[in-house]
């Protein structure tokens, strides 16, 4: 039998509004409903014909939608459940207001949508407001903001569309003066530059002449011109990273020496200091010619003529000496004559330079001076008046000489000078006649300064019994003066520096013999002064002259460098060949003959290729590049080299050098 209910009485139970007449509150049982039984009449009305009573279900024949309870309906299975039913819909716990996220279906009395709590996420970067509207922002610590706006507490948060429930990083933006906010929201001294947070003092990833400075925290800023990039390299004027030095405030190409020091040049090694040259590089300022390891240039004298002995330095350093050997001036440990090349013990590798008087000395490559032989008037310096037949350390001259010149008599007196760095010059040994320059006369055990020469010394030249030298390009000399071998018009002897008269400045080089002198300019021209007799000053005559006169028969600019010995001269061409004149009693001009010359003439078969040169009392010697020694004229002792003690006419091989 079909059942029947009465809307009055659903109204009245779900509504729980005053109770409609004829309502029952009946209880009937199911069998009853079943066949159509009406209930018991309920208070206050008249029994439902055919009603279900209260234990029957709630939702039978309702409609879709029927409230049924407290935030519950009847679905289309007429069961009582929790939901909402809105615009004909029935929408389950939860479900949002499809036409406004900020409203939703909740479990309550009151029909239709409700509204979702302010700051509830409606979408992304959304939130939901006071006015149930769905907005752009961030609902933070009960608050709601604005997308953009920033964290009252920290400048660099910020209320993003990335997050509607927490502050974001405020990245890049300025944070106060030379700073920055970074990806974690802190307020740090960098730079933002093309979207990325860079620390103060990074590099540019692109340009390492750029960093990030607080002057410019949007941006990158040119470094300071001259700072590394890099390994030897350098920025330059246009902000770029190139290969170079930058040392001082001055930027220099790789290669470029140093103004100060022809020793030093510019290195990818060190970008921000000079480098030095390899020992053997050739060099012009300080008045020598080859650097030394400690980026020194000094004067290379690769062969040296003494009286009666001859030494020489290899192309690798060594030294080799021979002929007489009377105070152990051959320094191989003994007193026996050598004709042949003969090693100097200790002394195989680091030789730059070698001098011979009737002693000897040597400067290696650290600028020590080493010292053998006659001693008797202290001019081995090393403050003793024994003589040494091996080489011996020269008293506080371990290091830092740049040149240095023995010089002195036949007879074994003599004197020695060096110029040490920084352009001062020390002397020591026979003083006699001031030729040490001290401003006395007594002799000295131990290297002296001059006081008059304590700065720019270029060359240094110890003759017989006097000394020369070349401060700033002027010529000085000191010492014995009876043939004006000072050159300064007069035959006073003088036992400090005067100016050789009319060489004040342009001087290169100079070289002092038994009795004359002689200057290289620096145009390649020589002039010479003091005794003329053998013709030695190349003046075309056998006049002395008591100032400097210039050599005739040389083209101007042809000199490269000069040698006198006891009554002769020689130089060395700018061809590289050897040209002589003077006495030539034992054939010391190398031309083949005898015959006294007073102009220069050339040395047979040294047209070219030699790069040493020096003159003794009565013979010449030179070095062809790279270490053939020849030597001519005198050859008693042995010290041509050549194994038989004669003489030579021409330049002769000195057997067992190198």
């Amino acid at each position: 039998m079909k059942r029947s209910v009465q809307l009055g009485c659903v109204l009245a139970a779900f509504v729980a509004v005053v109770p409609l007449s004829g309502c029952g509150n009946g209880s009937g049982d199911q069998s009853n409903a079943d066949s159509g039984a009406g209930g018991t009449a309920g208070t206050g009305g008249s029994g439902g014909t055919g009603g279900k009573g209260d234990d029957g279900p709630l939702c039978a024949h309702a409609e879709v939608g029927w409230p049924c309870g407290s935030g519950m309906v009847c679905d289309e299975r007429q069961q009582c459940v929790e939901g909402c039913f809105i615009a004909g819909k029935l929408r389950p716990i939860g479900a949002k207001n499809p036409d406004n996220a900020c409203e939703s279906c909740v479990k309550r009395t009151e029909p239709g949508w409700a509204p979702a709590a302010v700051g509830s996420t409606c979408g992304a970067g959304r939130v939901c407001s006071s006015d149930n509207k769905c907005v752009e922002g961030c609902y933070i610590a009960n608050t709601l903001y604005e997308v953009g706006a920033t964290n009252p507490s920290n400048v660099c948060e910020v209320c993003s569309a990335q997050s509607e429930t927490d502050w974001s990083a405020n990245v890049g933006v300025s944070c106060g003066e030379g700073t920055v906010c970074n990806a974690s929201g802190q307020c740090v001294s960098g730079c933002f530059v093309n979207g990325t947070v860079y620390e103060e003092g990074a590099k540019n990833p692109s340009n390492a002449c750029e960093v990030c400075s607080g002057a410019n925290t949007n941006g990158w800023t040119a470094v300071s011109t001259g700072s590394t990039c890099g390994s030897g390299m350098y920025c330059g004027d246009s902000n770029q990273c190139v290969t170079g030095c930058s040392i001082g405030a001055e930027l220099f190409r790789l290669g470029d020496e140093n103004p100060s020091n022809d020793c030093e040049v510019c290195s990818a090694t060190n970008p921000t200091g000079w480098s030095a040259k390899a020992m053997g590089a050739s060099c012009k300022q300080g008045g020598g010619n080859i650097c030394n390891t400690k980026a020194q240039c000094v004067h290379q004298q690769r062969i040296a003529c003494g009286a009666y002995h001859t030494c020489a330095v290899t192309s690798a350093g060594a030294l080799k000496c021979w002929g007489a050997n009377y105070y152990g001036e051959i320094g191989v440990g003994a007193l026996d004559t050598q004709l042949k090349a003969k090693d100097v013990p200790g002394l195989s590798h680091d030789v730059v330079s070698i001098s011979a008087g009737p002693h000897t000395c040597a400067l290696t490559s650290a600028g020590a001076v080493k010292c053998w032989g006659i001693n008797n008037v202290g001019q081995l310096g090393d403050n003793s008046l024994a003589d040494k037949w091996i080489p011996t350390d020269v008293y506080g001259l371990s290091q830092d000489v740049v040149a240095i010149s023995a010089g002195g008599m036949r007879d074994g007196e003599g004197q020695t000078c060096a110029i040490v760095a920084g352009g001062g010059l020390m002397c020591w040994g026979h003083n006699e006649y001031g030729q040490l320059g001290i401003y006395s006369t007594t002799n000295s055990q131990i290297p002296q300064s001059v006081p008059d020469l304590s700065h720019d010394v270029l060359g240094v030249a110890a003759g017989a019994y006097h000394t020369c030298a070349v401060q700033a390009g002027a010529a000085k000399c000191w010492g014995y003066n009876y043939w004006s071998i000072l050159g300064d018009g007069s035959t006073t002897d003088k036992n400090a520096p005067i100016q050789v008269s009319g060489l004040v400045s342009d001087v290169s080089a100079i070289v002092a013999g038994y009795s004359h002198s002689c200057a290289l300019e620096s145009g390649g021209s020589i002039k010479c002064w003091g005794i003329g007799s053998s013709g030695q000053l190349g003046s075309g005559t056998m006049d002395s002259h008591v100032t400097p006169s210039s050599v005739l028969g040389l083209p101007p600019g042809s000199v490269a460098a000069m040698a006198v010995g006891g009554s002769h001269t020689c130089v060395i061409t700018s061809s590289g060949g050897v040209m002589c004149w003077g006495s030539n009693q034992f054939g010391q001009l190398g031309d083949g003959s005898k015959t006294t010359r007073l102009s220069p003439i050339e040395v047979a078969n040294l047209s070219s290729g030699v790069v040493a040169l020096c003159a003794g009392g009565n013979h010449t010697c030179a070095i062809k590049d790279p270490d053939l020694a020849l030597c001519w004229g005198h050859g008693e002792d042995g010290k041509l080299g050549d194994g038989t003690g004669q003489d030579r006419l021409i330049p002769t091989k000195v057997v067992d050098f190198p």
